[in-house]
């Protein structure tokens, strides 16, 4: 977070010796310790800890969900309304209309990349 420009984490850290800072640092890192070397270790613990937990909360989504890909969004599509992605993607049969339109919303839903969205009529 210390690259980063517009956060107050240089502040808070001892990075920025600018002086030209808008954060009260002794404020906020007084919650994390009495000594300032001590709230500072401190302070970089908790958003360790607390970045790591989001990535954590981030990578469990994301195996929990089904949908890994646009193909697979479809076939999934495709298998619950009994019919094959062909079907969905090349036929303008009344059959599969429902089919094609559910897989269209769920796309959009889904905000999918545009470049996946594309294969799928190619």
């Amino acid at each position: 977070m210390s690259k980063y420009r517009w956060t107050g984490h240089k502040e808070l850290t001892g990075s920025n010796d600018s002086g030209e800072g808008i954060i009260s640092r002794d404020e906020v890192l007084g919650y994390f310790g009495e000594r300032l070397q001590s709230a500072q270790e401190a302070y970089e613990k908790f958003v360790k800890e607390g970045v790591e937990e989001v990535y954590k909360e981030l990578e469990a989504e994301e195996r929990a969900s089904p949908i890994k890909d646009i193909d697979c969004l479809i076939r999934m599509v495709a298998k619950y309304y009994n019919v094959e992605k062909a079907e969905i993607l090349e036929t303008r049969k009344n059959t599969v209309r429902q089919a094609r339109n559910v897989l269209v919303y769920l796309v959009k839903y889904l905000r999918l990349n545009g470049k996946q969205i594309g294969r799928m009529w190619a």
